[in-house]
């Protein structure tokens, strides 16, 4: 019996001293082994900022990490008390937003960073491709970045009407419409004939212009040169007559140079030679009017073949249709009536230059003539 309670006491106090009648000589010995503990254990915990490893027990419940913490100053979880980095920091999301997740800059209050407005000025995919969260950029859908037509990053060409108004109706452009019809015209007499049409115009006034300019310049006082061809005759200074020709412009001086060049020789020498000079300055003066009149032939032949092809079309509409309906051939009786119309304008507006043209030729032709005659008297008046 004082054997077991011995072993029990030893378990309990830990070595205490006994009674001699064999009891516990203390009944609080394990508040000594719990003091003897407490006293001589520590963290064993190497991560620990606490880790004693000279301590006799090891007691993990003691050990502390208050030393670890975030020790960046600019994150939002600073640690001032923190003696090491555990890698914890958070940050904004952005850098133009705080912890809380606000604007750091909003001058305008609208919401909107004034960073996030700027990035509407960057490419979506380089704000990709640099591993930004698609989400934060925002202003891509909001009005600073859409156009006036509300498309993002629009040139307002999806709203503008035909006038270049944006949202407009059209109405500003009323006068433009009515000045522009000839060319709505002009397309539906079909593209092909109706622009072989208009070279032919524009090729013939070409001609016609260069012709009347021509003409123009060819023109001269026939009767102030043949006073002044007389006067120097009459002096007997031919060379000074012949100079007189060479410094007046237009067929009829050349002529009267011609003649004073042989006048030695016989009058009807004279007139051969001023005949056959003639011949070539009337070439001069016609040339280019076969092609006016090609173009007057041609224009409204186009015209026509259009008119031709245009009945086609329509009654091939018909025979696909298997049915007769003004709505079905009236662009194709269309096209081919103004195919004809602009054949017939195109000529006759050649017809009035060449007419004019011929009338113009005639005239120096005529006085072509009546200067060669008067000059061939005056040679032979001088020979006497």
């Amino acid at each position: 019996m004082n054997r077991l309670l011995f072993i029990a006491c030893l378990f309990v106090v830990s070595n205490q001293a006994f009674s001699q009648n064999g009891s516990c000589d203390k009944i609080d010995g394990a508040d000594a082994i719990q003091q003897e503990f407490d006293n001589n254990s520590g963290c064993w915990m190497e991560e620990a900022c606490n880790y004693e490893p000279d301590t006799k027990y090891a007691n993990n419940d003691l050990c502390s990490y208050d030393c670890y913490g975030c020790m960046d100053e600019e994150a939002c979880n600073f640690n001032s008390t923190a003696t090491e980095e555990n890698d914890s920091c958070e940050y904004p999301e952005q850098e133009w937003l705080n912890c809380n997740g606000c604007c750091i800059n909003d001058n305008d209050k609208d919401g909107i960073c004034d960073e996030e407005e700027e990035m509407t000025k960057l490419d979506m995919e380089a704000w990709l491709e640099a591993g930004n969260n698609p989400d934060n950029f925002q202003c891509a859908f909001e009005p600073k970045c859409l156009d006036e037509c509300n498309v993002p990053y629009g040139d307002n060409s999806s709203c503008t009407d035909s006038c270049g108004v944006i949202n407009g109706d059209g109405s500003s452009c009323v006068e433009i419409k009515e000045e522009s019809a000839i060319v709505k015209l002009f397309r539906e007499g079909g593209t092909g004939f109706m622009m072989c049409v208009l070279i032919c115009l524009i090729l013939g006034l070409a001609i016609c212009i260069e012709r009347i300019i021509y003409l123009m310049m060819a023109s001269s006082n026939s009767t102030l040169l043949l006073s002044k061809i007389e006067n120097e005759l009459k002096n007997g200074q031919l060379e000074s007559a012949k100079e007189v020709c060479r410094n007046t412009a237009g067929p009829t001086a050349s002529i009267c140079l011609q003649g004073l060049e042989r006048s030695n020789e016989s009058v009807e020498s004279i007139e051969k030679s001023i005949m056959a000079y003639g011949s070539v300055q009337m070439g001069l003066l016609e040339k280019g009017t076969s092609w006016i009149s090609l173009f007057i032939a041609i224009a409204p032949m186009l015209g026509f073949m259009g008119t031709v092809i245009g009945m086609i079309g329509a009654f091939n509409s018909i025979e696909a249709a298997g049915d007769i309906s003004p709505s079905l051939v009236a662009g194709g009786i269309k096209q081919a009536l103004l195919t004809t119309v602009f054949g017939l304008i195109v000529a006759i507006i050649l017809q009035i230059f060449y007419n004019f043209i011929i009338s113009k030729i005639d005239d120096i032709v005529n006085d072509m003539e009546d200067t060669s005659i008067a000059l061939v008297d005056l040679i032979a008046s001088n020979k006497k």
